[in-house]
């Protein structure tokens, strides 16, 4: 190739410095972009006085720049315009902040309205293992990368195991739980929180969370056992552990009744065991039968105009009644009293006879009451028609059980006292009546007697007597239409002894029982 001349050469060079002038390229050189419309380009350090740039090894590195306003003038080598820099972050989250542009030795500003579902933010670091935690007070004097740290949330769930219900707890991972108010649990004692359900590993509050978290309950294991005696005897409840047995209580007494042994139904069909261990919240129930011969008859003396007779000490009950009849409509129950101590209702005056019939038959007395020609009750025909209501006959001379006449019913309640109810001035004490029975009847025998050692003379159940409403209140009535109850039932008011009722004899109703009554000789 053939040489140019050095002259040639030189001639070149000079001409192209003469059109295009020598400037810096530094970030903020008067020659470059200024604020934040700048580039960048590798700048080694600048000693004082000077502009150092990269230039091969071996070649003069002494250049003069000169202003391009005055070529003759060098520049100043000491900018006057402000240095940026930029502050990254990497937020490790989907939302990710803006990079900011501070000014050389001007702090950043913290970001905010970004989130990490099931994560709190824990702050902002140099670097990406979360070593050094950066401050935002800090100036900054270089490009920075700031890494945003977040820390899992981890729920702390409390199981009370039957106990009141406990919130959960959201807690940062690393840090603690906070201990709850105990739970309740009735009559359960609390005895802490366990970390597994088989209560082996007591919870430790002060150990730190790393992980969803469940927390149990133990309680001392407590029931309660509840004594239903159906009287005024009280047995006191129990609080016993579980698995434990419980002691028969002592031996209870009441007047013409005996114990026959705790059940564990209201209908006192499953005898309870005693050396059976406790599992649950009990209720025992007593069960009681009347323990005199026909629940107890007293002959009554009576004035000259009366024969002397017995009289059963309290009304007849559901299972003397049922011993004998059945039902002909609704059924005695709960909701209105039901047990073979509880006086017998939804009888009728027919069924009142019919039962003192049967029961004179089976123990070999002559009936009292003939009906349709027979002393038979099972051939009395359909008692609802009146040509058959006006074949009843009473033969008072019968030995058989019969109901008590209206007089034989005062004569006994009042029992030679002048009391407005049967044995007191005090209802309370002797009746069950709307005020105290809670809406039903109650088993025989629970209120104290009358002076002829009578029961239930006033309320529980109304008793049918054997007469018709109008012989007894003197009305001259063309037919009989309705018989005579006495006492009021639990569903009365204080209804003295001198009122009575007036009901069909075909009437079977919630409130109405009888008594019955025999001839003492």
């Amino acid at each position: 190739m053939k040489k140019r001349p050095i002259s040639a050469t030189f001639a070149f060079i000079l001409s192209a410095l003469m059109f295009f002038p020598l400037t810096g390229c530094s970030s903020g050189a008067g020659g470059g972009s200024s604020g934040e419309d700048y580039e960048e380009s590798p700048v080694t350090s600048t000693p004082a006085g000077g502009t150092e740039s990269t230039t091969p090894e071996g070649e003069n590195t002494e250049t003069q720049t000169t202003s391009p306003e005055n070529p003759e003038t060098p520049e100043n080598p000491e900018s006057t315009d402000p240095v940026y820099y930029t502050v990254t972050f990497v937020s490790n989250c989907s939302s990710v902040p803006l990079p900011q542009k501070i000014k050389s030795g001007g702090k950043a500003s913290k970001p905010s309205g970004f989130s990490k579902y099931g994560y709190v933010f824990a702050g902002w670091y140099t670097d990406s293992n979360f070593t050094a935690s950066f401050n935002f007070a800090t100036p900054i004097v270089k490009d920075t990368k700031l890494y945003g740290k977040w820390n899992k949330l981890h729920t702390v769930t409390f199981v009370t195991n039957g106990g009141s219900s406990v919130s959960a707890q959201t807690v940062e991972n690393g840090k603690t739980a906070t201990k709850p108010e105990s739970p309740t649990n009735g009559s359960f004692e609390f005895l802490g929180w366990y970390a597994d359900s088989e209560f082996a590993t007591e919870f430790d509050f002060a150990s730190p969370i790393s992980k969803d978290t469940k927390v149990y309950a133990k309680w001392h294991e407590l029931y309660l056992v509840k004594f239903i005696t159906n009287n005024d005897i009280v047995v006191e409840d129990l609080i016993v552990e579980k698995g434990s047995t419980i002691q028969k209580p002592s031996t209870l007494k009441r007047t013409h009744y005996k114990l026959d042994g705790w059940f564990s139904d209201a209908e006192r069909t499953i005898t309870f065991d005693f050396s059976t261990p406790i599992q649950k919240d009990t209720t025992l129930y007593a069960k009681w039968t009347l323990s005199t011969t026909f629940g107890g008859t007293y002959r009554v003396g009576v004035g000259s105009n009366i024969r002397d007779f017995f009289m059963c000490d309290h009304e007849v009950t559901q299972g003397e009644y049922e011993k004998y009849c059945t039902y002909k409509g609704n059924k005695p129950n709960d909701t209105y009293g039901k047990g073979e101590n509880y006086p017998v209702y939804y009888v009728s005056w027919f069924d009142a006879l019919a039962y003192c019939n049967k029961r004179s038959i089976a123990e070999g007395l002559k009936p009292c009451y003939t009906v349709s020609g027979t002393t038979d009750p099972d051939k009395w025909g359909n008692t609802n028609y009146q040509s058959v209501r006006d074949t009843v006959t009473c033969d008072f001379t019968a030995r058989g059980y019969r109901l008590p006449t209206d007089k034989e019913w005062e004569v006994v309640a009042t029992c030679g006292q002048d009391y407005k109810f049967a044995g007191s001035n005090d209802i309370k004490k002797v009746g069950w009546y709307k005020y105290n029975s809670n809406g039903k009847t109650h088993e025989v025998e629970w209120k104290i007697p009358n002076g002829y050692g009578k029961y239930d003379m006033t309320g529980n159940v109304a008793e049918w007597c054997w007469d018709w409403w109008d012989d007894v209140v003197n009305v001259n009535a063309s037919s009989h239409t309705s018989k005579v109850t006495r006492g009021g039932s639990w569903d009365s008011g204080e209804y003295p002894i001198t009122l009575r009722g007036s009901v069909l004899p075909t009437e079977r109703r919630n409130n109405i029982g009888f008594r019955v009554v025999r001839n003492y000789y």
